[in-house]
C-alpha cells in the first residue's frame, strides 16, 4: 500500500471490507466510498453531517455509525 502512494503517476482503487484501515495517515476522508446495502456508493464526507478533520478517527466514527446517512 505504501508503494502505491508513493507514485505520483498512478491511480489505483483498493477495496476491503477491514475498518482498520481507515485511516488518515493513509488517505483523506474523501478518498474513503462506502457501497451500502441499496448499493449506492458515496464518500464518507457525503455520508455524515459532521465537518471532518485530520484529528478524527475514521475507523471509530465508522464503527460508532455515523457515516450511516
Amino acid at each position: 500500500m505504501r508503494m502505491m502512494l508513493e507514485v505520483d503517476s498512478m491511480q489505483s482503487v483498493v477495496t476491503s471490507q477491514n475498518s482498520a484501515l481507515m485511516s488518515n495517515n493513509l488517505l483523506k476522508p474523501d478518498c474513503y466510498w462506502i457501497v451500502d446495502a441499496n448499493h449506492q456508493i458515496r464518500a464518507i464526507p457525503e455520508r455524515t453531517q459532521r465537518e471532518l478533520r485530520r484529528g478524527h478517527i475514521l475507523k471509530r466514527l465508522y464503527r460508532n455509525e455515523e457515516f450511516d446517512d
